[in-house]
């Protein structure tokens, strides 16, 4: 019995072998084959955060007074130093991004901690961290941090961004008619909504769809973005276009609040902006050209001429005449 006992029993770690990271959150990838509706791919959104593990967030208010190391001999792990008349607490394990940004906040590289013996990580992360005050937020899932951000950091988190997204669509009137074609999870969210009776088919069997992509990071990976796009059906992966400079950004600092008045006028403009594009594609379909060369020619002479300073078309002509 004892011998089958010490058996069984998990090997000690190696005096060398370094503390490694829990995995972050599993990306998926979701192209719907039939687009659902809004509410249904939220509520998928919000159950892949779920079987993640329960959302919390700890205010770390100084650094100096967490401690860095293990209770197992394998897991990367944080808890609080346990100062006189301060609560023990448990360590908490320390996912794989977390611990990047962890080493970007004490200013080594991650990759090469990582790669330490366990002692020698110990030492570099705990020196680190006592060289200076830092306060940060630490960002948990099911008991793991996922992500160690500023104390700055306005919390966005996918449950009351998607709210606030499904209450704009339905002010503005897009709601009922929204269909979600793809989504993402993970370190990074993403929405891509269109609207299929607005669509246009630029030839048999091709149609464009116009929309907007709405993505978010819970992680500090981005800020709250809504982008403008067109979305071809006839390609396997659903080709979609975007002009990066009609995407609208929110940052995840200062007042929370402040993203419902910002995305009440986002989401119509952009979807303004894709309606436009999708306007564009209809009447370059109705252009033929007979010369691509030449006609690719004519562009590039025009790109290169405009940046001529006190260039000016009214004066040149056109690129065939300038030639």
């Amino acid at each position: 019995m004892t011998t089958a006992t010490a058996t069984n029993a998990p090997a000690a770690p190696s005096a060398l072998a370094p503390l490694t990271p829990r995995p972050d959150q599993r990306e998926q990838w979701i192209a719907h084959r039939q687009p659902v509706d809004f509410e249904e791919a939220a509520q998928l959104v919000l159950e892949a955060h779920a079987e993640d593990g329960e959302r919390d967030d700890v205010v770390a208010h100084d650094l100096r007074a967490w401690a860095f190391g293990s209770a197992d001999g394998r897991t990367m792990q944080l808890a609080p130093v346990p100062l006189p008349g301060r609560s023990s607490s448990p360590p908490i394990a320390v996912r794989e991004l977390a611990f990047a940004q962890l080493a970007q906040r004490i200013g080594a590289p991650s990759a090469y901690l990582k790669g330490l013996p366990a002692k020698l990580q110990m030492a570099c992360v705990n020196y680190g961290l006592t060289r200076e005050k830092q306060s940060a937020l630490l960002r948990l899932a099911g008991n793991e941090v996922r992500a160690i951000v500023s104390d700055r950091y306005a919390a966005i988190d996918d449950a009351l961004l998607l709210d606030v997204v499904e209450e704009t669509l339905d002010r503005a009137g897009y709601l009922a008619e929204s269909r979600v074609r793809a989504s993402a999870v993970g370190s990074h969210t993403l929405l891509r909504v269109t609207l299929p009776g607005e669509s246009i088919a630029v030839r048999k069997d091709d149609v464009i769809e116009y929309g907007i992509d709405v993505g978010n990071s819970e992680v500090g990976l981005r800020s709250v973005q809504v982008t403008p796009i067109t979305y071809r059906l006839v390609c396997t992966n659903g080709m979609r276009a975007w002009r990066s400079e009609a995407a609208v950004r929110m940052r995840h600092v200062g007042d929370r609040n402040r993203l419902h008045e910002q995305l009440r006028d986002a989401i119509p403009i952009a979807f303004a902006e894709a309606r436009g594009d999708l306007a564009r594609w209809r009447k370059a379909t109705e252009v033929l050209i007979d010369n691509a060369l030449d006609e690719i020619e004519a562009l590039g002479y025009a790109h290169a001429v405009e940046k001529l300073p006190g260039f000016h078309w009214q004066t040149w002509g056109s690129p065939q005449g300038a030639r």
